[in-house]
C-alpha cells in the first residue's frame, strides 16, 4: 500500500486493516477533482484526456471526499480550467514518511524498534517489564536526511507531536538562560505528549569536557 492509499484511509504502516466488500456503492454524478497547483506548474495539454480519463473510465474507483490521488501518465503537457487547489502549508512537512527514506534501511529500523515501538505499544513495555530506550543519537554528515526524512518520518508515522531544537540557536551567554530555554522546550513538549524531541547539532549544547573551559 503506497503513502497516498494509506493518508486516504487514514492508517500507517504497521497497522492492522480489515477489508470489506461494499457491493452497494452508488455511481457518482458528478466529481469534481481538483489538481494541486505544484503538480501543473508549466505543463500544458488536457488534463482530463491524460490523466482522468485513463484513471477512472472503466475502472469503477470508489472516491471519497478530500481523498488524493496519484495519477501518472506519458504527456509532458496538460490543459486547465481555472486556477489550481494550492497545497496546504503543512502538508510540506507531514507528507515525509517511511518510504521517503534511501539507503538507511538499517538504520531506519534500529530507530523504529527504539522509538515507535514505545509511542504505538507502551503497555508491551510494561507487561515484560523493560523500560523502554528514552534517547538516541542520530550522527553522519550535514544534509543527509537526519531531521526531515528520519526524524519527522517516524513523527508522522506515529502522530507524535515533533519539537526540533536547534543547538546553537538555544545556547546564550547569559547564565542560566541556556538551560531556561531547554526547559521550556522540554515542558511544550511534556504538554503535547506522546512527543518527539529532536536537537540538531546536539554538540554545540553537550560539548566535549576538555573544549567546555569550566563553563
Amino acid at each position: 500500500m503506497n503513502k497516498i492509499a494509506r493518508s486516504n484511509l487514514r492508517v500507517r504502516l504497521g497497522d492492522m486493516v480489515s477489508v470489506q466488500v461494499c457491493p452497494n456503492l452508488r455511481y457518482g454524478e458528478r466529481v469534481h477533482i481538483l489538481p494541486l497547483d505544484d503538480t501543473v506548474e508549466g505543463l500544458n495539454g488536457s488534463l482530463f484526456d491524460a490523466y482522468l480519463k485513463p484513471y477512472f473510465k472503466d475502472s469503477s474507483r470508489p472516491v471519497r471526499k478530500g481523498d488524493h490521488y496519484l495519477i501518472r501518465a506519458g504527456m509532458k503537457k496538460i490543459f486547465r480550467e481555472g486556477e489550481a487547489v494550492k497545497r496546504e502549508d503543512e502538508e510540506s512537512l507531514d507528507r515525509f514518511r517511511y518510504d521517503d527514506n534511501g539507503g538507511a534501511r538499517k538504520q531506519l529500523a534500529l530507530i523504529r524498534e527504539m522509538v515507535e515501538l514505545p509511542l504505538r505499544f507502551p503497555q508491551l513495555f510494561k507487561t515484560i517489564g523493560v523500560k523502554p530506550p528514552k534517547g538516541i543519537l542520530v550522527y553522519g554528515p550535514p544534509g543527509t536526511g537526519k531531521t526531515i526524512l528520519i526524524a519527522r518520518a517516524i513523527a508522522n508515522e506515529t502522530g507524535a507531536f515533533f519539537f526540533c531544537i536547534n543547538g546553537p540557536e538555544i545556547m546564550s551567554r547569559m547564565a542560566g538562560e541556556s538551560e531556561q530555554n531547554l526547559r521550556k522546550a522540554f515542558e511544550e513538549a511534556e504538554k503535547n505528549a506522546p512527543a518527539i524531541i529532536f536537537i540538531a547539532e546536539i554538540d554545540s549544547i553537550a560539548p566535549k569536557r576538555e573544549k567546555t573551559g569550566g563553563k
